[in-house]
């Protein structure tokens, strides 16, 4: 994948967490999915990229702090914060 492709999967994943955690809306969640889609960037995970993996890639990411996986959540569309308080089981689900 290019980095903007990455990115743009990440994106999806991103608004999925914050739907599950109840800050976004599906409606919300489903825009975010189709305006990546409508630009014919990816919208889902290859499926070789298995939850394990891509969270071992995840514990040596940049963002993190003090040994834990920090996420881009969103609030809102356009109003992103950054947060290591999430479920672990619920990350896990939505790298499936």
């Amino acid at each position: 994948w290019l980095h903007g492709e990455a990115v743009a999967c990440g994106m999806c994943l991103a608004a999925k967490m914050s739907h599950l955690a109840g800050f976004i809306s599906e409606d919300d969640m489903t825009r975010s999915y189709d305006l990546i889609s409508n630009a014919e960037l990816p919208t889902k995970l290859p499926a070789e990229l298995t939850p394990e993996l891509l969270i071992g890639h995840m514990q040596v990411d940049k963002k993190n702090r003090d040994g834990k996986i920090r996420l881009i959540l969103l609030k809102e569309l356009g109003d992103a914060f950054i947060t290591d308080d999430y479920d672990p089981a619920l990350l896990h689900s939505v790298l499936l």
